[in-house]
């Protein structure tokens, strides 16, 4: 892909983080509250999720929709949970199996995870990947934080990749390059979408 169109869509996707940002700050406790458990419904209702084993999931931060209920409700019997942990020695994440809420600490960038003990967890265990983001498109590009954190998390990985969003969040496109990792479904809490990209 030529330099100039790389710049182009570098300022695409600023300019929609920006906007975005802006737009979900404004979401009030009692709205993000009510869509997170709508969403968890829909998700335990859902076909992958009733046929994955091995559930990797992300812990909410800001405005993103809370998903701790996955691992805490009676739906969760007979399941594995995983959730992204810190990997100093590697500068990046990694997923680690989660068996207690207990086991949940604080992080070094003040995002939840597994504490050192989890044992990390293989990734061709992984059926399906929760995966938050900024905006996804209905043909299921993502557009992440900026960082590539979760575009290198998924890279090794032959799960279903599931983008998780606000229905504000879903869009009819979404500037992607091609290191992108692409959704194999989108799921908010009104639509459950699957991906033509992949």
């Amino acid at each position: 892909m030529a330099p100039t169109t790389d710049l182009l869509i570098a300022e695409r996707k600023r300019a929609l983080r920006r906007e975005l940002r802006a737009t979900l700050q404004e979401l009030l406790p009692e709205q993000l509250e009510l869509a997170s458990k709508a969403i968890v419904k829909k998700i335990q209702r859902s076909r992958r999720y009733l046929e994955a084993s091995t559930i990797a999931f992300y812990w909410a931060v800001d405005w993103e929709l809370d998903l701790s209920l996955l691992f805490t409700s009676e739906m969760s019997a007979g399941k594995s949970f995983a959730l992204p942990r810190w990997n100093s020695r590697h500068d990046d994440y990694e997923f680690a199996e989660l068996s207690s809420i207990s086991q949940i600490v604080k992080g070094p960038y003040g995002i939840h995870e597994p504490a050192l003990e989890c044992r990390v967890l293989d990734h061709q265990l992984i059926d399906l990947v929760l995966v938050p983001g900024l905006a996804f498109s209905r043909a299921g590009a993502r557009l992440g934080r900026g960082r590539g954190y979760y575009d290198r998390l998924l890279e090794p990985l032959r799960s279903v990749f599931c983008g998780v969003c606000h229905d504000i969040q879903l869009m009819d496109n979404v500037p992607s390059n091609h290191w992108d990792r692409s959704m194999h479904c989108i799921v908010t809490p009104s639509q459950s979408i699957d991906s033509a990209l992949v």
